[in-house]
């Protein structure tokens, strides 16, 4: 029932023969680059016991197969890694059972359709590496049981659903490098036990979202060169399960709450080309896993600290371009 050969130096021909053996579950051909260019052919569609069909990085071309919409007892379809064209088909939005969708790293264009949100049992989306364009689907971040949603390095515009706000279990928002726009959603992390927060390289504006770490497992704040504006919130500054905090190249102003300076797990703070204000607080000390802390091109003032001398594991400083003295 399960064929697992994963992770090999597998050439030739795919063995399409897998067809035969229709009492077969599990079909995972992860990381095989060594077959001959290939395209799934109907024959697969026998397999009608099949949950899990992984066929990522195994030099698949053409367009994604429609009748893919037919084995309804898929709970995993991972196709990433490559050379897929043509748009996503509308077919995949009739996979009642499916969870995880992983079509990441080909080269898919149009838009990401609506119609997926009608897979109610998804957990799992990444669309990430391909050309998609139009807006992220409202239908897709409404799923009541979305936990990562991964659909960076596209063209999509429009803003990123306000519903996701509303969310109970998403985890893990990724969505840089792309052209979004408009606010992040306000309640964003307020009802989920969130973890990632990841949409730099947009054109985004308005406050960061205040509940991001609401309930305390946020570890990951990458919001770079975007045009968000206001302070950084001060309930941040109580994450301390943060472990990277960049938030450069933006419009935030206001005094840096000093928490975020004591961040215990962080390695990263990056605080660059923003009009933030405050001192480089003795709470610095505090900051025992911190490598790298950048804040220059701000309007930072004040002494630094020789608490800082207490950050051990600081190599690199950069405080260039700001009112410090001392």
């Amino acid at each position: 029932r399960v064929l697992d050969v994963a992770n090999n130096y597998f050439s030739g021909a795919f063995p399409t023969s897998i067809a035969n053996v229709t009492t077969l579950e599990v079909a995972n051909f992860n990381e095989n680059p060594g077959f001959d260019i290939w395209w799934p052919p109907e024959s697969l569609m026998a397999l009608r016991r099949l949950r899990v069909l992984i066929l990522s990085t195994t030099c698949m071309h053409g367009g994604v197969p429609a009748w893919l919409g037919n084995m309804t007892s898929l709970t995993d379809l991972e196709l990433s890694g490559n050379l897929l064209t043509g748009h996503i088909p509308l077919s995949l939005a009739r996979l009642p059972n499916l969870q995880l969708l992983e079509l990441y790293y080909n080269l898919l264009e149009g838009v990401v359709p609506a119609e997926l949100g009608n897979l109610t049992q998804l957990t799992d989306i990444d669309l990430s590496e391909n050309n998609l364009t139009g807006g992220i689907p409202e239908s897709i971040c409404a799923l009541p049981r979305l936990r990562v949603l991964q659909m960076y390095t596209n063209k999509l515009t429009g803003a990123i659903p306000a519903v996701l706000g509303n969310s109970t279990q998403l985890r893990i928002l990724s969505v840089y490098r792309n052209q979004l726009t408009g606010e992040l959603p306000a309640d964003l992390g307020r009802y989920s036990g969130f973890n990632v927060l990841e949409v730099s390289e947009n054109q985004l504006t308005g406050p960061l979202p205040p509940y991001a770490c609401a309930n305390g497992q946020l570890q990951y704040i990458l919001v770079l060169s975007n045009l968000l504006t206001g302070a950084i919130p001060a309930s941040y500054a109580a994450c301390r399960p943060l472990l990277r905090f960049r938030v450069s190249n933006n419009h935030l102003d206001g005094d840096v709450p000093a928490g975020i300076f004591a961040l215990p797990h962080a390695s990263i703070i990056d605080l660059s080309y923003n009009h933030l204000t405050g001192p480089v607080p003795a709470t610095i000390a505090g900051a025992t896993n911190l490598t790298s802390l950048f804040a220059s091109n701000n309007r930072m003032s004040g002494v630094l600290p020789p608490e800082i001398a207490g950050a051990a594991t600081l190599v690199k400083i950069d405080l260039s371009n700001n009112q410090i003295g001392g």
